[in-house]
C-alpha cells in the first residue's frame, strides 16, 4: 500500500508543477451587446440614435448585420467570424423567420429623417407597445408582398419612414400605425372581444339593413352623404371634414337635389357636421357608431368592421373626445368601457384627452 500512496503523491506533485507553467486561466465571455448603444457626437446618425435610446430604450438600426467580430483561426490560418443579426422571429415558442428582403437604407439625409419619423412613432405608441428594436430600411418585401412596417417578435421593420418630410403626415402615417397595433392587440383577447360583440350581438343586430331590419331611417341628406363615399373615419379630422364639404356636398346636392341646384354649399362644415351628428345619434341606439363600409354605409357593420371603428375613434379622439361626441349613447359607451379599460390597463396607451 505504501508504494500506491508514493505514486500518489508523485502524481500531484507532477500535476501541480504543471499547473504552475500554464497561464491563469480567464473568462472569455463576452457581455457586451450591438442592443447597448453608444454616443458618437462627431456622426449625426449615431448620436440621434443614442439619443432615442436613452430617452424610450429602444434600439435604432440600419443594416440587420449588428455586429461582425472575430473569433480565431481556421486551421489554415484564415480568420474565423462570429456574425450578429436582427431576430426576425414572428413568435416565442418556435422560429418562424419569414423570406424578408430590404433596400438597404444609407444616404445619411435619408437616415435622419427616418430617425425623426421614428421618434414620433415612440412619442405615439405606449411604454408596454414599444418595440425591443427598429430596423430601417427603403423597402420592406417578402414573398410577392411589399409593406410599410411588419411586427416580428422583437423587431418592428418599418420601410419608406425616409418619405415622409411634413410634420403632419408623418403624425398621421405613425397614429395610423399605432392604430393597427392596438387593433391587432384587442383582436387577441378573445374574453374583450366576445364581451364586446354581446353589447350589439346579442340582439342579432351585427350586419343588418338599417332600413329593413333595424328599422333606422336616415335623411336624404345622410343617404347622400354615404352614397357620395363619405367614410365616417374622416369625420374623426376636421381637415378631413372640410374636404367632404367641399369636394363632395356641392356636387351631390346639385346632382341629387334640384332645389339646392346652384346653392353655392362648398364649405358648408355644418352641414356635414350635422349629417355625422345624426348619424351618430341614430346609429348609437343600437351600440354603433358606424356601418359597413364596403357596402356604402346601407348595413350595419360586422364585428370585425365595428371593432376597427370603435379602436379608431378611441386612439383618435381620445377619453375626453370619444365621451363629447358619443356620449349621449350607453350602448357605445359601455362598448368604449370595455376596449378602454383594457387598452389603458394592459395595452398602457394614453387618453387622458
Amino acid at each position: 500500500m505504501k508504494w500506491k500512496y508514493l505514486i500518489f503523491c508523485a502524481c500531484i506533485s507532477l500535476f501541480t508543477v504543471a499547473c504552475d507553467k500554464e497561464d491563469a486561466l480567464e473568462s472569455v465571455v463576452d457581455f457586451s451587446t450591438p442592443y447597448v448603444l453608444e454616443d458618437d457626437p462627431n456622426d449625426p446618425v449615431a448620436h440621434k440614435r443614442y439619443e432615442l435610446y436613452q430617452k424610450y430604450a429602444v434600439s435604432v438600426f440600419f443594416n440587420d448585420t449588428l455586429s461582425v467580430k472575430e473569433i480565431g483561426k481556421g486551421y489554415d490560418g484564415a480568420p474565423i467570424y462570429r456574425y450578429e443579426t436582427l431576430d426576425y422571429s414572428w413568435e416565442f415558442t418556435k422560429n418562424n423567420n419569414m423570406d424578408l428582403r430590404f433596400v438597404y437604407l444609407t444616404d445619411v439625409d435619408e437616415q435622419m429623417q427616418a430617425l425623426e419619423y421614428v421618434e414620433t412613432y415612440l412619442s405615439l405608441i405606449s411604454k408596454a407597445m414599444r418595440p425591443f428594436s427598429i430596423l430601417l430600411v427603403k423597402g420592406l418585401e417578402s414573398g410577392d408582398e411589399s409593406y410599410d412596417y411588419l411586427e416580428g417578435l422583437r423587431t418592428l421593420f418599418i420601410a419608406g419612414a425616409e418619405a415622409y418630410e411634413d410634420e403632419t403626415a408623418v403624425k398621421e402615417s405613425c397614429m395610423k400605425m399605432v392604430n393597427t397595433m392596438v387593433l391587432k392587440k384587442v383582436n387577441q383577447n378573445e374574453a374583450i372581444k366576445l364581451k364586446f360583440e354581446d353589447v350589439s350581438g346579442k340582439n342579432n343586430w351585427y350586419y343588418k339593413n338599417w332600413e329593413s331590419y333595424l328599422d333606422c331611417v336616415f335623411s336624404v341628406n345622410m343617404k347622400l352623404y354615404f352614397q357620395m363615399g363619405g367614410r365616417l373615419e374622416n369625420a374623426f379630422d376636421e381637415n378631413k371634414l372640410q374636404a367632404i364639404a367641399n369636394d363632395y356636398m356641392t356636387s351631390m346636392y346639385q346632382a341629387y337635389m334640384p332645389a339646392y341646384a346652384g346653392a353655392n354649399l362648398a364649405g358648408n362644415i355644418d352641414a356635414v357636421r350635422a349629417t355625422r351628428d345624426e348619424f351618430v345619434r341614430m346609429v348609437g341606439n343600437f351600440g354603433f357608431i358606424s356601418g359597413d363600409p364596403t357596402y356604402l354605409h346601407i348595413y350595419s357593420p360586422k364585428l370585425d368592421q365595428d371593432m376597427e371603428a370603435f379602436v379608431t375613434a378611441i386612439i383618435t379622439l381620445g377619453a375626453n373626445g370619444f365621451a363629447e361626441r358619443y356620449g349621449g349613447s350607453p350602448l357605445v359607451m359601455e362598448k368604449y368601457d370595455i376596449l378602454a379599460e383594457y387598452i389603458v390597463g394592459d395595452l398602457g396607451v394614453n387618453l387622458d384627452f
